[in-house]
């Protein structure tokens, strides 16, 4: 029984990849995973994936990926938001080495405005378009989140 246990506890090369992915964008939906890094017709095993990475729950302390959605007010299930929890964060930064200074604490959803998700979810969205879009060449992308962290100094 341990080593059932300890085997789920693992996390696959895909896992890895979408853990390295949501670190680099922060804010993406199971569209934007699934055009990264599956075929189309995956989206439903990629969603399913994405949501067993963030503990089967919206806001779920201790889990590799936080998920919640925006808030609305139409009835019925919506768009799901992921974002790095902290298991995710400290997988990354001990097990891959990546500098990882931050994670999503579910506690501070209320203090995010709906714009401020929105606009990162369109940043994203932008992001994926031009990396998934043949002829549209991006040497490097440094998020605002990168540029924030160390801005440049003007030469003297």
């Amino acid at each position: 029984m341990k080593t059932a246990t300890k085997a789920k506890a693992m996390l696959s090369a895909r896992d890895e990849a979408i853990l390295r992915t949501i670190w680099k964008y922060r804010y993406v939906t199971a569209l934007d995973i699934t055009k990264l890094l599956f075929s189309d017709g995956s989206h439903i095993y990629n969603r399913d994936n994405l949501t067993s990475l963030a503990g089967g729950e919206d806001l779920k302390e201790n889990a590799y990926l936080c998920r919640f959605s925006l808030p609305s007010t139409k009835i019925g299930n919506h768009e799901r938001i992921f974002t790095l929890g902290v298991k995710g964060r400290n997988f990354l930064a001990r097990d891959i080495g990546l500098p990882v200074n931050w994670y999503f604490r579910p506690y501070k959803l209320k203090h995010l405005s709906y714009s401020t998700v929105l606009h990162n979810l369109i940043l994203t969205r932008f992001l994926v378009a031009a990396q998934i879009t043949e002829g549209v060449k991006a040497n490097e992308i440094q998020l605002c989140y990168e540029l924030a962290k160390a801005p440049r100094t003007r030469p003297a």
